[in-house]
């Protein structure tokens, strides 16, 4: 059994959340002319990133991204 909140995104996505979203808080911040909706919207991609779980890969019953094959393999050099 799973927990809710189990982590579904993996250290790369994480990441690349962190950039996307203080990218566009600094774009808020750094420019009179950016829509201050554009801070709300880079809440999302932030809360995400510091959960590393998405409530939308939750509901698609989408987890972290490890290929098929690697698992498939790494299991069979492990029980040989």
């Amino acid at each position: 059994m799973t927990s809710l909140l189990a982590q579904n995104l993996g250290r790369t996505e994480t990441s690349l959340r962190w950039i996307l979203g203080g990218g566009l808080i600094m774009a808020v911040l750094s420019s009179a002319y950016t829509p201050a909706w554009l801070a709300l919207l880079a809440a999302y991609p932030v809360f995400t990133a510091i959960l590393a779980w998405d409530p939308l890969y939750a509901m698609l019953g989408l987890t972290k991204s490890v290929p098929a094959f690697r698992t498939d393999r790494l299991a069979s050099q492990v029980s040989s």
